[in-house]
């Protein structure tokens, strides 16, 4: 992705023009790069990651910008590694492979609305302060593994509070890269929960991925300035309000995550041209 934007920057700066940013009938292309901040329910079970994008504008009047933006974003940083369920007597114990990770793409359509018609001068740049509003997509994709099935009959003791001593577990599930459900033997079938030269066979929880789509609509505060005749920088604060979901996984004290929302703080370079 960063590369592919450098390259299309250099191709469009190469047969630039000499225009006034942000004059009335001006288009714009830019590249973006942003900090992605999960709030709400979604804050439980990710932190914050980077996101980039690009962006193509119009310059309808002096006070009012139509833009369309792509963006993309993975929240790796996940809350799920470490948790633990409870299981007999109240014992904690914890998937030690557990993880889980976020992929974003999304579309929107913004309006910028400038506040001064003629932007005050600063050391030969132009600030305008804005406000915008949008509408959008999100296409999200949802991924979880490694987990200990809570219910089955027997965990060791090895197995408690947040670490798993010198154990490796090896979960069994139909489909597993370790040991299939469908194809082990009755003697691995009757190790299940028992320590066996320290490894331990436990029924685990099929990995999962969800992918849906969902609406959101951006809502944004920003200053934008031109950097000579063609090119602008963008600051921007932008909150996502995104009407999808996350399962809960209440046995590890995440809850469902609905509607979603999420807090950018970033910069856009633009350039403009007739």
């Amino acid at each position: 992705m960063k590369k592919l934007s450098l390259i299309l920057f250099a191709g469009i700066f190469s047969v630039a023009s000499c225009v006034d940013a942000r004059d009335t009938g001006m288009w714009a292309v830019g590249g973006l790069v942003s900090y992605h901040q999960p709030t709400g329910s979604l804050n439980g079970w990710y932190a914050g990651d980077l996101k980039f994008g690009v962006n193509v504008s119009y310059v309808i009047s002096p006070r009012l910008t139509t833009e369309i933006e792509y963006h993309y974003s993975k929240l790796g940083r996940s809350n799920l590694p470490g948790r633990t369920f409870t299981y007999r007597e109240g014992r904690q114990v914890p998937s030690p492979d557990a993880d889980s990770e976020m992929t974003w793409n999304s579309v929107s359509s913004n309006w910028l609305w400038f506040f001064r018609e003629n932007a005050e001068t600063m050391s030969d740049r132009k600030w305008s302060p804005y406000l915008g509003l949008g509408l959008g997509f999100y296409n999200y994709s949802h991924k979880v593994r490694g987990l200990i099935y809570p219910s089955q009959g027997r965990i060791p003791n090895e197995l408690s509070g947040s670490s798993t001593g010198n154990v490796r577990v090896v979960l069994v599930y139909n489909g597993s890269p370790d040991l299939d459900a469908q194809t082990m033997t009755e003697e691995q079938r009757s190790n299940i929960g028992q320590v066996v030269n320290g490894e331990v066979l436990l029924w685990g929880l099929p990995p999962t991925e969800d992918t849906r789509t969902a609406w959101t609509i951006p809502i944004s505060a920003g200053v934008e300035g031109s950097m000579g005749a063609s090119y602008g920088i963008d600051f921007r604060v932008r909150y996502n309000l995104i009407f999808g979901e996350i399962n809960p996984l209440t046995a590890w004290g995440l809850n469902k995550a609905f509607p979603m929302g999420t807090l950018d703080a970033g910069v856009s370079f633009k350039y403009y041209f007739d």
